[in-house]
């Protein structure tokens, strides 16, 4: 009988900790989806940022040099 209580005693406490640890793995998970979630939502506002403003966000990544050869390039065409 005793040993009886001490496996259901083991038991119960492998499965407590089982328990913790699948808890402590969900709210890693959670605050990473967290996470993304409030990176998306910055990346979105801040594309409706630059929608109000008119500013296309590939004119934002192009560097100068890029916007320097459409001119010259135009001029080409024209002669």
């Amino acid at each position: 009988m005793a040993s009886w209580l001490f496996m259901q005693k083991q038991e119960l406490r492998n499965s407590d900790q089982h328990d913790d640890f699948i808890m402590r793995e969900r709210r890693v998970y959670q605050s990473l989806l967290d996470s993304y979630v409030k990176l998306r939502k910055s990346q979105d506002e801040h594309l409706m940022f630059l929608h109000r403003l008119k500013i296309k966000p590939e004119l934002v990544v192009l560097g100068d040099s890029e916007r320097n050869e459409m001119p010259e390039s135009d001029s080409e065409t024209m002669t």
